[in-house]
């Protein structure tokens, strides 16, 4: 997990703290959780956030408890990993 500040610029791909979270998955697909994700269904909102994190990095957990879309349930599919971050650790949905 680390902070990518070179998207810093971009509203889209920062988090309320002002950092852009990505996270490595299990199968080496990297996850901006701060970015869009590919099913969203408010692609012209730049406020809400397909992902909601709470807590501080590394201790974080995503859910869709926030200003969000209807899209999933706050998992990621990632190729061909499919999971969740729960108080830091990425697990298996």
């Amino acid at each position: 997990m680390w902070d990518a500040e070179y998207l810093s610029d971009n509203p889209s791909m920062v988090g309320p703290d002002g950092k852009s979270i990505q996270v490595i998955c299990p199968n080496g697909v990297p996850w901006a959780i701060d970015g869009p994700c590919n099913n969203c269904t408010k692609p012209e909102d730049a406020i809400h956030k397909c992902w909601c994190r709470h807590g501080t990095p590394p201790m974080l957990t995503v859910d869709k408890d926030c200003n969000t879309c209807r899209a999933g349930a706050g998992s990621i599919q990632a190729g061909d990993w499919h999971g969740f971050l729960r108080q830091g650790v990425l697990v298996e949905a």
